[in-house]
């Protein structure tokens, strides 16, 4: 699966704000058992806050970002975001 994540961060197509939202999406539907995607969340403060992070991450990815700290950062995002929805994590 890393692999698949590696190659879509890789592509030139999409920007790292798009990467940003469909890493942290991914984890919101692993996280809710494909009961929420991230477009029936409350866009916050947080959520906005955290994806510019992620964003800043994917940028860095080819020179010093290692994948594992992105997935986390995404899984944090995706961990708070329920968290403030009243979903248990």
């Amino acid at each position: 699966m890393k692999t698949n994540i590696q190659d879509y961060l890789k592509n030139s197509i999409d920007g790292s704000r798009l990467k940003a939202r469909v890493l942290v999406n991914r984890a919101v539907r692993s996280l809710s058992g494909g009961a929420v995607c991230l477009n029936d969340l409350a866009d916050t403060f947080n959520l906005c806050a955290g994806l510019d992070e992620l964003q800043e991450l994917i940028d860095e990815l080819n020179n010093s970002a290692p994948l594992s700290e992105v997935l986390e950062v995404a899984q944090g995002i995706a961990e708070q975001l329920l968290e403030e929805e009243g979903f248990p994590v």
